[in-house]
């Protein structure tokens, strides 16, 4: 269902600007020029290519070949030489522990049907002293006003699986092995029309805009989208959240006395993207 619909998708994704939560992402990243970055479910790299110019080396991760090609082609353009795109699940992340500085996913777990799959792997392959983030839509708490809002994410793109609270967002890191300990929450407003241009279909669209009404009324329930009216427009609000693991441990010592949190483990890369010097790669 993910790679139907983003191959659907994708297209449209490699148009889209960099976007104010875009930038609100980046700028509470700390990023060093050092770092190894992967970024999971990227999509058309469009965090990646954000990032690309703050870092040693990115890495662009997705499942759907049609959007690793339309980030290519972006990142051709923009001419980026440190981005690479790679493809792959979430779920199974196809590197070595302990490879990353700093692994991040943003829109992607609320399409997994396991997140917790995803955030493991997440976890996996980030250095001892590195860094997981996930920025991701954060569900309405009210159990009937969640299913609501899922329900019609799920109408506008049948590959949304479940956004989570903040509690259950907090619960899955820690099944992961992890604590949240820096958190950030940004509410964004987006215009009803514009993101129904991406939509399943012409019905499920008119389902969605019914229901929106229908609470702007005060004739239906809450849909957990929050609408209010902007002159002509019909507007909604997004809250996201930045969840960030700093994942500091006691250094464990290797036989050869050496620090083992402040290796890398060698990347082996499938190089679909830019590749015209190794001035920026570290490994």
């Amino acid at each position: 269902m993910i790679k139907t619909e983003f191959k659907r998708q994708a297209g449209d994704w490699a148009k889209r600007a960099t976007s104010p939560d875009l930038r609100w992402v980046v700028d509470h990243l700390h990023l060093r020029p050092h770092f190894r970055v992967l970024d999971v479910g990227a999509g058309t790299g469009l965090l990646a290519r954000a990032l690309s110019p703050h870092v040693a080396d990115v890495v662009a991760l997705d499942l759907t070949p049609e959007m690793l090609e339309a980030g290519k082609q972006a990142a051709e353009r923009e001419g980026l030489t440190n981005l690479r795109f790679e493809l792959g699940a979430a779920e199974t992340i196809p590197f070595p522990a302990g490879s990353f500085d700093l692994v991040v996913c943003r829109w992607l777990l609320h399409h997994l049907a396991h997140p917790i799959d995803g955030l493991r792997e997440m976890a996996r392959v980030a250095l001892d002293n590195g860094c997981v983030v996930v920025v991701d839509l954060v569900s309405p708490t009210e159990t009937s006003v969640a299913h609501s809002y899922n329900q019609l994410q799920r109408w506008r793109d049948p590959s949304h699986s479940a956004a989570l609270s903040i509690e259950g967002l907090d619960s899955l890191f820690e099944q992961a092995g992890l604590e949240v300990d820096e958190s950030h929450k940004l509410d964004v407003e987006e215009d009803l029309t514009e993101w129904l241009s991406v939509r399943n279909s012409e019905d499920s669209g008119k389902k969605i805009r019914t229901a929106v009404m229908q609470e702007l009324s005060r004739t239906g329930p809450e849909t957990g989208l929050r609408p209010f009216c902007r002159g002509n427009a019909i507007m909604f609000t997004h809250t996201l959240r930045m969840a960030v693991s700093h994942r500091l441990r006691r250094p464990t010592r290797t036989d050869d006395g050496s620090d083992r949190s402040a290796r890398r483990a060698p990347l082996s890369l499938t190089v679909l993207g830019p590749h015209r010097h190794d001035a920026a790669q570290s490994g």
